[in-house]
């Protein structure tokens, strides 16, 4: 899987992905340093990969218009690397069949799924 980090996700996130497999990278490894919400969701889409942020504002405009796929860190940034990977056996099955999904992780084995069709 793909994963493409916001700005303002930390760097242990992008080293349990990788660790995991998956492909990853930043907002700054992209050249999107200044980039806007709608800008980072665009490129996403293009690339294949999966948005992860902890922006609020960002991730409920996301909620009420799911568009790609898009992950809502919405613990504790310490915790983020270990809320994601834990979570990952259940979500990578539904990325794998939506391309227009959100979750929302909170904490170790809680999240929500939010699609744009129900």
């Amino acid at each position: 899987m793909r994963f493409f980090l916001d700005h303002d996700v930390d760097a242990d996130v992008v080293s349990a992905l990788v660790k995991e497999g998956h492909q990853c990278w930043t907002a700054a490894q992209a050249g999107l340093n200044r980039a806007g919400d709608d800008e980072l969701t665009v490129y996403a889409c293009n690339a294949q990969a999966c948005v992860v942020t902890h922006d609020r504002e960002f991730s409920v405009r996301r909620r009420t218009n799911v568009i790609g796929q898009h992950i809502w860190l919405t613990c504790n940034e310490w915790d983020a690397a270990d809320v994601l990977v834990d979570a990952l056996p259940d979500i990578l099955p539904i990325l794998d069949r939506h391309s227009d999904v959100m979750f929302t992780l909170k904490t170790r084995g809680q999240f929500e799924v939010h699609r744009r069709w129900g």
